[in-house]
């Protein structure tokens, strides 16, 4: 093959490989645009929640409001209760979603007496939904109502456009 058709041929295939890393480059840009569009919609949401429950008390809610034109995804859930030594607990939240309203349960791990309660903790990640102007309950149960009991809970996730 002659030098010249080698050099052409070289020429074309570097002006080629030129305009497909140019494109792969912009293909790139727009993902990673997209991308970022995708993670900065978000608008984060959380509520600590702290029940307290003195004797003769075993159960205690918390609702907090999905507001109007939004819809809830709960992500993350942690919780920390107390009760004295013997008792146990059962957390659980109540949410809605087209109409239909689901328990969610909150599976606790004993983390064992100290000397003045026993606790139990949980930290999880979930993806629970919740319709826009619906309630969500939180709610805590003790098997026994003698003592001080208290329930710490961390719910955290986004607010996203109802479709």
């Amino acid at each position: 093959m002659n030098t010249a058709i080698q050099q052409h041929n070289w020429s074309f295939l570097h002006m080629v490989n030129k305009w497909i890393i140019f494109l792969c480059l912009i293909i790139i840009s727009i993902f990673v645009s997209g991308c970022n569009t995708l993670i900065n919609a978000k608008d984060p949401f959380h509520a600590n929640i702290g029940l307290g429950m003195n004797p003769g008390v075993q159960s205690k809610n918390f609702e907090i409001t999905v507001p109007a034109g939004k819809r809830l995804v709960i992500e993350s859930i942690t919780a920390r209760t107390t009760v004295p030594d013997g008792q146990h607990v059962i957390l659980h939240l109540t949410t809605t979603t087209s109409g239909r309203g689901a328990r969610h349960y909150i599976a606790l791990k004993d983390q064992g007496a100290f000397p003045t309660f026993h606790a139990f903790t949980a930290t999880g990640t979930v993806r629970i939904y919740a319709d826009a102007e619906t309630t969500i309950r939180f709610s805590a149960q003790r098997s026994d109502g003698t003592g001080v009991a208290n329930v710490n809970v961390v719910i955290s996730g986004q607010h996203l456009p109802m479709p």
